[in-house]
């Protein structure tokens, strides 16, 4: 028999090589990779290990990909209520606080706002996180911050600091185009020198999340944000698109052409009222859709789970009953969520040589109730549309277990939320 490090046993798992079916499974997982996925009893039969985690009362998904988010905006949860995106920007008094930390640079702050969100988000059942920061200094401790709570991730980086970005082999790169009301031809031109020399490099853009915004760019450029983007050779397969509310039939075939990824986020665009994202003529054309959570001023949570039934249920209210499946959401927040950041033969799925990032979701839980396999299965939408990060049991990152009956293992969570606490507080007595 072969020796492996850990084996988890017996669930039921959900995962795109089982097209999104629930099958029963168990894995066995070495050097945190994925060993081999098969039936109970011929794991059983061909490995052995020290480590067993029992999983008769658990559904095994990927870990998720949370491909957009604001750690910054955990600062200020609560404080942008009954407030458009425009508003929130323009707030005098959200405003002297931004300017305040982006005069003075406080690491602390910016650290543990980080370790906050991120463990929110890993609590979720999240384990790639992608980090958009406010300030340009932020970037840098976004990626030390990712470092200690042990996840890979996605930092963009505004293109005056590429050149001294902090280098780590669990960090993909982005390289920011700013919101369209800043954009000036030079920022295209420096963002298209650095992809044309560095073949690693991502691209990022806010694109078109409100009216304003897109008829910005209309009247300064002539052009719609995606139509102007390819102008300077801006759209591939490397561009990370987030929102993209309010696009054309134009926009959309090029984006498709052209093999960009949308990131939608839809509790913040209702609770913004930035409007609603054409997920069904995505789907139909071929664009690969992933799923963020945005952050805590515009969402109020970092609850990648429930985004899918948000994602969902606003979809169906639009376009109609059968505008959006629950595979789709749970394929953007897991494998699709991957292809955008280009590892999608690394992570979001659950299959031999895959990295072992697996979230255990307990199913003995009332609202998930009865688990039906066949003939017709039920667990998948139970996920979707019952589930919460409250059902978070387990989530093991590359093979070790971070978060073990729902409580951080990895980090001490108390100390990281008392410091947060404790230099919020110390800007707040600062600035007022």
């Amino acid at each position: 028999m072969e020796e492996v490090d850990v084996i988890v046993d017996n669930v039921i798992l959900v995962s795109k090589s089982t097209l999104c079916e629930p099958v029963k499974r168990s894995i066995a997982i070495s050097d945190g990779y994925i060993v081999d996925v098969d039936k109970p009893v011929k794991i059983r039969e061909k490995y052995k290990c020290d480590e067993h985690i029992d999983g008769r009362k658990y559904i095994a998904v990927p870990g998720f990909i949370n491909a957009h988010l604001h750690s910054y905006g955990t600062i200020f949860r609560g404080l942008g209520e009954e407030m458009t995106l425009h508003e929130i920007d323009s707030d005098t008094f959200l405003n002297s606080f931004m300017e305040y930390i982006g005069k003075v640079k406080p690491r602390d702050l910016i650290y543990y706002a980080c370790m906050v969100t991120y463990i929110e988000a890993l609590k979720s059942g999240a384990t790639f996180i992608a980090d958009i920061p406010a300030w340009s200094y932020a970037s840098n401790i976004m990626v030390d911050a990712l470092n200690d709570i042990g996840l890979r991730g996605f930092i963009v980086y505004n293109a005056d600091a590429w050149k001294n970005r902090k280098i780590s082999e669990d960090i993909v790169y982005g390289v920011r185009i700013p919101e369209e009301e800043k954009l000036e031809r030079e920022d295209l031109e420096k963002v298209r020198e650095i992809i044309s020399s560095d073949r690693d490099a991502m691209i990022h853009m806010h694109v078109a999340e409100t009216i304003e915004r897109y008829r910005i760019v209309r009247e300064k450029f002539g052009l719609s944000t995606v139509e102007l983007l390819d102008s300077f050779n801006l759209l591939n397969d490397r561009a990370v698109l987030t929102h993209a509310i309010w696009l054309s039939d134009k926009d959309r075939r090029i984006i498709a052409r052209r093999r960009a990824s949308i990131v939608c986020t839809p509790s913040a665009e209702m609770k913004l009222s930035d409007g609603i994202v054409q997920v069904p003529y995505f789907i139909s054309e071929g664009i690969n859709i992933a799923l963020g959570t945005d952050g805590a001023l515009w969402n109020n949570s970092n609850d990648i789970i429930l985004e899918m039934k948000i994602l969902c249920l606003l979809q169906k209210v639009t376009f109609g009953v059968r505008a959006i499946t629950s595979k789709d959401a749970f394929i953007a927040a897991t494998y699709s969520g991957a292809r955008a950041f280009k590892l999608e033969k690394v992570i979001g799925d659950i299959s031999k040589g895959y990295e072992a990032n697996i979230v255990l979701i307990n199913s003995e839980n009332p609202s998930l109730k009865p688990i039906l396999m066949s003939p017709r299965s039920n667990v998948l939408s139970n996920i979707v549309y019952c589930a919460h990060s409250g059902y978070v049991d387990k989530v093991i990152v590359r093979g070790e277990l971070y978060v073990d009956n729902g409580i951080l293992v990895k980090n001490d969570e108390h100390e990281i939320l008392a410091r947060f606490q404790k230099e919020v507080e110390k800007i707040f007595d600062k600035v007022l």
